[in-house]
């Protein structure tokens, strides 16, 4: 058996133990939704849940040099109740292009329900598919969201 404050399973329970127990069956199900938060235990520096959310969009999906360069747009949003500071790590993979910057961190503060838009112009550089990864990580490092978003120049 085990207990749910006060009341314990196999008794019977009043209409407000119902809800109590409605509420413990729930709760559990919200968390595993929401895949960016961290508990306290796992994260020292957490004094609420962490969460974060990330979109990334590249635009055009298909590039022929009718644009000069590549926009993406990153969407970061803070779904916890306390403001938050997270490092948003965005790489690009692609064909081999060393002169161009394939890496970029971002340091944003948000408050609670808040998004940040941050842009970003790619060179054209012909030709390949090419794959942006967006990652939301936490002060202490622990990934918090992640998106992709692909594009070809062509």
């Amino acid at each position: 058996m085990f207990d749910l404050g006060g009341f314990r399973a196999g008794s019977a329970l009043s209409a407000q133990g119902h809800r109590w127990l409605a509420v413990a069956v729930v709760v559990p199900l919200a968390v595993l939704a929401t895949a960016g938060q961290a508990s306290s235990r796992g994260d020292p520096s957490a004094s609420a849940a962490k969460c974060a959310k990330v979109t990334v969009r590249a635009a055009p999906k298909l590039n022929d040099q009718t644009a000069p360069d590549e926009t993406i747009t990153s969407y970061v949003t803070n779904c916890s109740a306390a403001r938050e500071t997270v490092v948003l790590t965005q790489t690009i993979g692609g064909p081999d292009v060393p002169a161009l910057p394939m890496a970029k961190n971002l340091t944003i503060t948000l408050s609670p329900g808040r998004t940040a838009v941050r842009k970003r112009s790619f060179p054209y550089a012909c030709c390949g598919s090419y794959t942006v990864t967006d990652k939301v990580l936490a002060r202490s490092g622990r990934r918090l969201a992640r998106a992709m978003a692909t594009f070809t120049f062509a």
